[in-house]
C-alpha cells in the first residue's frame, strides 16, 4: 500500500511539472489510464469489506488516486490547419471535421 501511494504521488507532482505535456506522449497517457483504471476497481472491491482502520488507508490512497486522475493529461488530435485550432479526443471526430470544414 505504502508504494502504491508513493508511485501515486509522484505521479502525480510530475503532472505538475512546467511543460509536463511534452513528455507525456498519448501511449504513456494511455498506459497509466489502465493502471488508474484497474486499480480503483481493485481499491473499490477492497472497501467493500474492508476493516474500519483498513477503509481509512484505502480511502487515502482512493483520493490520491482520484487525484492523479483527475490531473491526468489528455491527449488530443489537433486540427492539421494552423488557423483552425480546434481538438478532438477521437481520431474518428478529427477525421469527420476534416472532411466537413476542410474539405
Amino acid at each position: 500500500m505504502d508504494l502504491s501511494r508513493v508511485a501515486a504521488k509522484a505521479l502525480h507532482n510530475l503532472q505538475k511539472v512546467p511543460d509536463s505535456g511534452k513528455y507525456w506522449t498519448e501511449v504513456h497517457v494511455e498506459r497509466l489510464d489502465a493502471l488508474t483504471r484497474e486499480l480503483g476497481d481493485d481499491l473499490d472491491g477492497i472497501m467493500e469489506v474492508a476493516t474500519e482502520d483498513e477503509l481509512v488507508e484505502i480511502t487515502q490512497l482512493r483520493d490520491l488516486l482520484n487525484a492523479l486522475v483527475n490531473d491526468m493529461p489528455e491527449i488530443t488530435k489537433d486540427c492539421p490547419i494552423g488557423t483552425c485550432g480546434r481538438k478532438f479526443k477521437l481520431q474518428a471526430d478529427l477525421d469527420k471535421h476534416m472532411e466537413r470544414r476542410h474539405g
